[in-house]
């Protein structure tokens, strides 16, 4: 990944903070369905997380 810097963390473990995450983008202006390249902690709920909420 090229980004250098960081676009959104929050406190949590379950697969809603990527809903969470979701809604900050819309709320940024920004389109979570452009998402293509993610770094987070394979955690079976963040995998699901990811799965529900970024297409």
């Amino acid at each position: 990944m090229d980004a250098k810097r960081l676009v959104f963390a929050t406190e949590g473990r379950e697969h809603q903070v990527v809903a969470t995450f979701a809604r900050f983008m819309g709320e940024q202006k920004g389109d979570s369905s452009a998402v293509t390249e993610i770094s987070f902690d394979m955690s079976p709920a963040f995998i699901k997380g990811v799965r529900e909420f970024l297409p």
